[in-house]
């Protein structure tokens, strides 16, 4: 039983995970989990499906320990390295008892000290000359008990501009255990590949996530989307374990001149190879995009938009429907998607009320993860509108309510009905319950 303090929130998240965050929302991690229940990053549901797979993993730069309580949560033993004293003190407690264990200290390529320092809530924490305090370094070769590298599936690595020197300092159990490895490449602006070079070096093969269908493919020299934070890495050995667990696949090449929605059906099917849905998925991204390029309509908007959410551009997926956010909306007389996959069973509703909320919801949801980071031009209108139209799910409600809270308001004058009920996309109600969000 975790012993939960005055300031502080245990919150339950998606696939059995929990997070132990300070009762603020001002903190980024509680704001998010929240919200979402879940991590903002599209890597946080294949955790989810990886980790029955994996028999032990280490989290390097674990923070609140979202990716460790996931993959523990699994089943999977975790060595989550934590070198900030208040967070590593905040997941003991939370990890007590259970598959998770906590190291606090940095990893890096040598043996020793360095200083640390980062934001108010702690989060963010890095390297940094002028840091408030040191903590140790040591290196994951050194670190490691040896019944935990000879289980070791899957490593984590996600340590603000740090990555490089992890792998530096744990070249001879990469090397032997061959894990799938998952590494930040994404600091802020900017892009570091270094960190995949070295393990390129290592016999590793750099990988993306198709976030939609949730597999691994491989990926080019250079990032090909602004979305994508993290990339992968395995070797040969690796990736054939996890092509035969469906997790990863090598896409087939398509002609993407074909009609889109023959392409989109076939990627639907679930009985088909991996590979060659893959293919069509990326190739329909295309199709739509070269509709785009002519006489776009509607509906070729809302394909793209679609299609740009299941591979990972959701900011190109949003420039599509921005031209539409205050355009009269006409539901198109052929087949058109949805650009979230939510509305698609929403035939109770009237078409034209629903495309409208879901073009405006859609838009926001591509545009940022969270309202966290919206743009705050139409945000709150567009929530407003899905929940009027009785359209909302859970979170549409909670992203409001956090919204109006970030900006100094009440949530609402009285709980909405679906964030006090617990359900499975409602997982912590007794928060929306507190009578002082309201009035």
């Amino acid at each position: 039983m975790v012993a939960v303090r005055d300031n502080e929130l245990l919150l339950a998240l998606a696939g059995g995970a929990t997070a132990l965050v300070p009762a603020d929302i001002r903190v980024l991690s509680t704001y998010i989990f929240l919200e979402r229940e879940d991590w903002i990053e599209p890597e946080a549901a294949f955790a989810r499906r990886l980790a029955g797979t994996v028999r032990a993993a280490l989290d390097v730069g674990a923070n609140f320990g979202f990716y460790a309580s996931t993959l523990a949560a699994g089943g999977a033993d975790v060595l989550a390295f934590e070198p900030h004293p208040q967070l590593a003190e905040a997941l003991r407690r939370a990890f007590a008892g259970g598959r998770a264990r906590v190291l606090e200290t940095a990893c890096g390529a040598e043996t020793g000290t360095m200083r640390f320092g980062g934001h108010q809530h702690v989060e963010g924490s890095r390297r940094a000359v002028d840091g408030a305090f040191e903590v140790p370094v040591a290196r994951l070769d050194d670190l490691v008990p040896s019944a935990v590298a000879q289980a070791l599936d899957f490593v984590k690595i996600d340590v603000e501009g740090g990555e490089l020197a992890v792998i530096e300092g744990a070249t001879r159990l990469l090397s032997d255990a061959e894990p799938l490895i998952m590494v930040e490449i994404k600091d802020g602006h900017s892009y570091d590949l270094a960190p995949l070079a070295a393990l390129e070096r290592l016999g590793f093969a750099r990988h993306r996530l198709l976030p939609g269908p949730g597999w691994l493919i491989p990926m080019g020299d250079l990032v090909d989307s602004p979305n994508q934070i993290n990339a992968f890495a395995v070797t040969p050995g690796r990736a054939a374990a996890l092509a035969r667990s469906g997790l990863l696949c090598v896409p087939a090449a398509v002609d993407p001149s074909e009609d889109p929605y023959v392409l989109w059906d076939r990627y639907r099917d679930p009985e088909r190879p991996a590979g060659a849905r893959a293919g069509d998925l990326l190739a329909c991204f295309e199709a739509f995009a070269r509709a785009r390029r002519t006489a776009p309509s509607l509906a070729d908007d809302l394909g793209f938009a679609r299609l740009a959410a299941e591979i990972g551009r959701d900011a190109q997926g949003a420039a599509a429907l921005r031209r539409h956010l205050d355009a009269p909306i006409r539901v198109p007389a052929g087949r058109f998607l949805w650009p979230s996959a939510r509305y698609e069973t929403r035939a109770h509703a009237d078409p034209e009320i629903a495309l409208r909320a879901c073009v405006a919801e859609a838009y926001h949801a591509l545009l940022a993860p969270s309202s966290l980071y919206a743009d705050s031009a139409g945000l709150e209108a567009a929530l407003e509108s899905v929940s009027a139209a009785g359209l909302a799910a859970p979170e549409t409600i909670r992203r409001l309510y956090l919204y109006r809270l970030g900006t100094g308001r009440k949530a609402d004058r009285a709980p909405h009905p679906l964030v006090v009920a617990r359900s499975p996309d409602n997982l912590n109600p007794d928060f929306w319950r507190r009578p002082v969000l309201y009035g």
